[in-house]
């Protein structure tokens, strides 16, 4: 009971310290960039968890900011995605959606945030094609597209758009020429992000190859 008492001490302690802490100048985008060093480079599915709950911490206190809620979504999408329990699948898909909710009332029709969108459903369509293609497939390439229309040079909207648009077409025995090109495309775009320090969003560039691969290119 003791080593309890001691544990819920040190961790509100903690928490007050970094909820203080975040309101120094410079120190929400220290918090943020660490938090999104270790998203992108994490290879444990369970790693994942404890990143989702420092963005969602930050963005208890940076109430007006929505890329904290972008990446505690994103981090969500990961865990469901790499996920062998439906159940938990199903859960963690269930936070993110809550998550970009909030996010999408900070910052409405963003093309990173409607990406993010699409790609919950894509997501959410391959953890059961059987089930959620028939209602969800479309509308994730539906999603993509205003994404990709709403910024044009955004790269995740060209790559999931075009992986999209892939799979429907071999699916249906249609051409995959156009999509193919299109995250093809993506790749300059995505080489432009390379160096740059702000924290928007970069993931994506490690997923072109495989999918052109599928192009057979």
């Amino acid at each position: 009971m003791k080593l309890i008492k001691q544990v819920v001490v040190l961790l509100t302690l903690t928490l007050f310290t970094t909820f203080t802490a975040f309101g120094e100048d410079g120190v929400y985008e220290k918090a943020m960039a660490k938090a999104i060093e270790t998203l992108y480079t994490t290879k444990q599915v369970d790693e994942l968890i404890p990143v989702a709950n420092q963005f969602n911490l930050i963005a208890r206190k940076e109430t007006s900011q929505w890329l904290p809620l972008y990446y505690e979504a994103l981090s969500y999408l990961w865990l469901a995605g790499r996920s062998k329990n439906a159940a938990k699948q199903s859960g963690y898909l269930n936070q993110a959606q809550a998550v970009l909710d909030k996010a999408q009332t900070l910052k409405p029709n963003d093309s990173e945030l409607v990406t993010l969108q699409g790609y919950l459903y894509m997501i959410t369509v391959a953890s059961d094609p059987a089930t959620y293609g028939p209602t969800l497939a479309g509308k994730a390439i539906g999603t993509l597209q205003k994404a990709h229309q709403l910024n044009p040079e955004n790269p995740r909207a060209m790559l999931l758009l075009g992986q999209m648009q892939i799979g429907t077409a071999q699916y249906m025995g249609g051409s995959t020429t156009e999509p193919c090109e299109l995250v093809a495309k993506s790749r300059s775009f995505f080489a432009k992000e390379q160096g740059q320090t702000d924290l928007m969003p970069r993931w994506g560039q490690s997923m072109v190859g495989k999918v052109i691969e599928g192009c057979g290119r």
